[in-house]
């Protein structure tokens, strides 16, 4: 076979993809599953304020799809605020 692959749908966050090998001389063609790709957050909104007692929040949507993610986020102390996935 002389197989050339097309995309022939582009994968997203939220949904897989399909490439297609076809053979440019006899036409026979099979598919394959692309893997989603990860999400694209945006900036993070603070739910609840870090304090050198208690953790935050912080929650960050997807700009394509708007799946949603809470992050904790910690001060310790020191260096300012880190985050915790």
């Amino acid at each position: 076979h002389d197989n050339e692959i097309l995309i022939t749908k582009k994968p997203t966050c939220s949904e897989e993809g399909t490439a297609t090998t076809k053979c440019k001389v006899c036409g026979q063609s099979s598919d394959e599953k692309i893997d989603k790709i990860d999400h694209t957050f945006g900036a993070g909104e603070v739910i609840k304020e870090s304090t050198c007692k208690d953790h935050g929040q912080e929650e960050r949507t997807c700009l394509v799809c708007g799946y949603k993610e809470l992050f904790d986020k910690y001060f310790d102390g020191l260096f300012g605020f880190y985050e915790e996935e």
